[in-house]
């Protein structure tokens, strides 16, 4: 009962305390965004906990789904801190990069348990991929947008990000749970809109530092991040 309540009380509060990040955080970030900013992802941390404790306990999935949160919640941090120094940015990055490779392997993992006969990677998983990443900096070269020396490193990442929406895909595809759409794959599916939305935010420059555009990557990122954590009480 005490997991319910706990949880039930981390979404109500996430709703309370992403409005005061981005209030905090605009125009530019600062030590008291950071704050809430940590308070935002202490409770998708502790909601993916309650969910883990109601649902089948440390199963393989919750422990890769929970260390993929874990390096999210890092890279807020890192990615947030008030300082000029561009490597802590890039290890926030880097971090963001990690959590997703074991979202990857979570839902890979779990898409062989119930389909044996299923590789892994696939190459028609692969051609999407990078079908999306060519199709994304088609758009981002139209409207002129310049990313520079990061460009590999963004490509790197946008074809990480989509290979861990296609694995969340396949996974759910072979599930017959419909709370599995409304937890890993609606919350995979944020993630990208959410980081899509973040890449043109950055590297727009003033065309696209608007209000609207931050709210909607961040609050599709936290939704995102809660959504993958509360799946490990359905799935594993």
């Amino acid at each position: 009962m005490i997991f319910k309540i706990v949880f039930v009380l981390a979404a109500l509060l996430e709703f309370v305390f992403v409005p005061l990040f981005l209030k905090a955080s605009w125009p530019e970030k600062c030590w008291k965004s950071l704050g809430y900013k940590m308070i935002c992802s202490s409770l998708f941390i502790a909601a993916a906990l309650c969910c883990i404790f109601m649902g089948k306990g440390f199963t393989e999935y919750a422990k890769y789904i929970f260390i993929g949160l874990l390096c999210g919640a890092l890279g807020d941090l890192l990615i947030h801190f008030v300082t000029d120094k561009a490597i802590i940015n890039v290890m926030g990055g880097v971090a963001f990069l990690i959590g997703h490779i074991f979202f990857i392997i979570a839902f890979i993992r779990e898409l062989l348990k119930l389909n044996p006969s299923e590789k892994p990677i696939s190459i028609s998983s692969l051609i999407v991929a990078a079908v999306f990443v060519i199709v994304y900096f088609t758009f981002i070269k139209v409207k002129k947008i310049k990313i520079g020396i990061l460009t590999v490193p963004v490509i790197i990442y946008a074809f990480t990000i989509i290979t861990m929406l296609i694995s969340a895909v396949r996974f759910t595809a072979a599930l017959s749970v419909t709370a599995a759409f409304l937890t890993a794959l609606l919350g995979a599916i944020l993630f990208v809109c959410s980081d899509s939305t973040l890449a043109v935010f950055t590297f727009g420059g003033e065309r696209f530092r608007k209000k609207w555009l931050k709210n909607f990557y961040i609050i599709t990122y936290f939704t995102a991040q809660f959504l993958i954590g509360a799946s490990v009480i359905f799935i594993g």
